[in-house]
């Protein structure tokens, strides 16, 4: 199975919970687990990237082979 390319861009307020980042951790590790996602796709510009960018980093730890890419430019 090749590796799955996972965008992870978001709405720009989001009030970041623990239970919000425990839902979005379990979603992300299923994707790399199950899906054989590696490679990971943030924006820059919202809360929601900014907790999704934090979870990969974390789980990079548990899974050191996974890519993080971040997108910080408007057009």
């Amino acid at each position: 199975m090749s590796d799955i390319k996972c965008s992870l861009f978001g709405h720009r307020n989001v009030v970041i919970t623990e239970e919000l980042k425990e839902k979005v951790k379990a979603i992300i590790e299923d994707l790399i687990v199950n899906q054989n996602g590696l490679t990971f796709l943030f924006g820059s510009r919202s809360d929601f990237d900014y907790l999704c960018h934090l979870v990969v980093t974390e789980l990079k730890e548990k899974y050191p082979n996974i890519i993080r890419k971040s997108y910080t430019t408007w057009n």
